[in-house]
């Protein structure tokens, strides 16, 4: 066993969580914006019983990583609900496997295999490049949307090439974790960190807005993502509606026409059924009626079943799938939802690097990925699209890529 590796693992451990002076420290570049953001609202990150106490979950869960030196990757070790912060020994514990030969480990589900089709992007700020990119849509005639934390949202074809560039007209606060394409055509931006719905036409001009800061009905504090249910779905609602997913404190899912008029919502913050911590993303599979939702703090999957009817009328809680780990049919922190043609629900995991396909009853039928920076690894995965002709696009953030798998 070499005993080396693990001095340099807690080294670098100590190093990144107290500094070289003993002082907390968190990421470069992030200290600064992570504190205003939490000083504004507390509960904009993932919480699990009061937004009080998300502060000092979201540091511990930023201190809670190591990088190792050989290939600069930083292996997550979020601790979920009930577990204690690791100790020294502990991460001598957790580093053991990364030593071990491959055959030696068990304890996270074998992943399968994915052909990789191709990648696009590398880091940087210009076309066609990213920096952290966080979410994608792909429109029926294949164009490719794609939010980083520069603050833009690029159109690519489906090459690659840079087609389009919008700006947000703001992005000090922070930048967008989500977007969709409507079946209007339009884009529909959930500007996160200024508490609204922007609205692009095909042409990248800001054609409408709705939505402020507050915690009454209508308003957001950070809203996440935006699903839509079709003209007649269900008998729900002549012309469509549109829902739009929060967190930070009201953690629900709001519910407005195609005007943005303000309907009704339904869910709140908590771990009980109903409710959600952080619902990253939203999925609508017509063929059956449902509305799936990334309950992304509680490492769960809701399902909604429309129940047509009366105007106001919320979806009715028709169960979840999905726990807490690593196997097969578990989660860790999912953040993207994406539908396959025939049904299958595609889950991009945060936590566990990888995405994973459940059947429409909730079981697992496949897994896909690895933390790494080759090809096939992922580090960070927030989001994931289907391409007309059922590639994958797999929004690779901690990696500046998108990747594009061909899923069996």
């Amino acid at each position: 066993m070499n005993f080396q590796k693990i001095k340099d693992i807690l080294r670098i451990y100590r190093r990144q969580i107290r500094g070289p002076q003993g002082r907390k420290i968190v990421a470069p570049g992030e200290a600064k914006s992570a504190a205003r953001r939490t000083k504004r609202n507390p509960g904009e990150n993932c919480s699990y019983n009061e937004v009080s106490n998300v502060r000092s979950r979201h540091w511990r869960k930023r201190q809670n990583s190591i990088t190792a030196p050989a290939d600069g990757f930083r292996r997550n070790i979020f601790p979920l609900r009930g577990e204690k912060t690791p100790s020294s020994i502990s991460i001598i514990l957790l580093s053991i496997p990364f030593l071990l030969p491959l055959s030696c480990r068990d304890g996270r589900a074998a992943s399968d295999e994915a052909a990789v089709a191709g990648i696009i992007g590398s880091t940087g700020s210009g076309p066609g490049e990213f920096v952290y990119p966080r979410a994608i849509d792909i429109s029926p005639d294949g164009g490719i949307y794609v939010a980083d934390k520069t603050g833009r949202i690029q159109k690519l074809a489906p090459d690659g090439k840079a087609l389009n560039v919008i700006r947000l007209p703001l992005i000090e606060a922070g930048k967008p974790v989500g977007l969709s394409v409507g079946p209007d055509g339009r884009l529909y931006v959930p500007d996160t960190h200024y508490h609204r719905v922007l609205i692009y036409d095909a042409g990248g001009k800001l054609a409408q807005e709705f939505g402020r800061h507050g915690t009454e009905p209508g308003c957001f504090i950070y809203p996440t993502d935006i699903s839509f249910f079709p003209a007649d779905a269900a008998g729900f609602a002549k012309d469509g509606r549109i829902l739009v997913g929060e967190y930070g404190g009201n953690d629900r899912i709001s519910v407005f026409d195609t005007g943005g008029k303000y309907l009704f919502s339904f869910g709140s913050l908590g771990e009980g059924e109903g409710q959600f911590s952080r619902p990253q993303s939203l999925c609508y599979d017509p063929a059956i009626s449902t509305l799936y939702v990334a309950d992304a703090c509680n490492h769960r999957i809701a399902r909604y079943e429309l129940t047509g009817g009366r105007l106001g009328l919320p979806p009715r809680l028709a169960g979840y799938f999905g726990s807490a780990g690593e196997q097969a049919g578990q989660l860790r922190y999912p953040y993207g939802l994406a539908l396959r043609a025939g049904g299958q629900l595609a889950v991009c995991e945060y936590g566990n690097n990888r995405v994973q396909i459940f059947n429409r009853d909730g079981s697992s039928a496949g897994i896909f990925g690895k933390p790494g920076r080759q090809t096939g690894e992922l580090a960070f995965p927030w989001a994931v699209a289907f391409a007309p002709n059922g590639n994958a696009f797999i929004i690779d953030s901690g990696n500046n890529r998108i990747q594009i798998w061909k899923l069996p």
